[in-house]
Parts: C-alpha cells; structure tokens; sequence
C-alpha cells in the first residue's frame, strides 16, 4: 500500500528533523487515501490510517512553526478519532504557540481523561494552567 510506505518514509525524515520533508511525504500519503481531500468517508484501516498521517502530518508542521496548519491537521484527525490523544496533545501544543490557552487546556484535560498516565499531558497542563495564571 502507497499510503503506508509514505507514512513511513515520513516517518523516517521526522526522526532527521526533515520536517518538511516528512510533511509532504505525509501529504503524498494522505492523497494516496482520498484525492479529494475528504476522509470521512474511510472506514477500517484507511480511516485509521489518515488520522495517524493527519496527526503526523502535524507534528512536522510543528517543527516548521505553522501553528495553524497543525491544528487544522489535528482537528481532521480527531473528526476520524476522536480519542486520539496525540491529536489532543499536538493540537494543545499548536494553540499553546498561538496563546490560545483555553483551548490548550481543553485539549490537554481531555487527553490526560483519555490516558491519565500521559506524562507529556500532564506536565503540559500544569504548565499552560500556570502561563494563564501569570496572564490575569
């Protein structure tokens, strides 16, 4: 499958830090899965297959700094699983870049329900609840 070979090309350019690199190969899977863009329409393994690339996607965007791209990637990828924490947590990392605080919190409270043992979460969440203090 075209689509899982990009996911692991990407794969293999995030752990260099090739961020952009990562992203198209992200992207190229993504089309691989629907042309046109649309994956509600998914079901099975592909579905699960294009939120992970999705939230992949994002995290290079991430590395890049395109903040509002990463969340638009999480937001799609959390419409075909809802529970996907790192979604929740790449997301919350994006709005914490856009001093969107709020919505980091929401993120991260809900990431840390769905897997209260998720360290990075917490550890976040304390520290996004500690920046809005110092805000008032």
């Amino acid at each position: 499958m075209a689509a899982l070979a990009s996911k692991e090309a990407g794969n293999a350019a995030f752990g260099k830090k090739e961020y952009s690199t990562a992203a198209a190969a992200y992207a190229s899977g993504l089309k691989e899965l629907s042309a046109s863009g649309s994956y509600s329409d998914l079901e099975g393994g592909d579905r699960e297959l294009a939120a992970t690339l999705l939230s992949n996607r994002a995290a290079s965007l991430l590395g890049m700094e395109k903040y509002n791209e990463a969340c638009e990637d999480c937001s799609a990828s959390l419409e075909l699983d809802n529970k996907r924490v790192k979604s929740l947590y790449r997301r919350a990392q994006a709005y914490e870049a856009l001093d969107k605080l709020s919505e980091a919190f929401k993120d991260l409270k809900l990431a840390i329900h769905i897997d209260p043992k998720n360290k990075p979460a917490i550890v976040a969440a304390r520290r996004v609840k500690e920046i809005g203090r110092a805000h008032v």
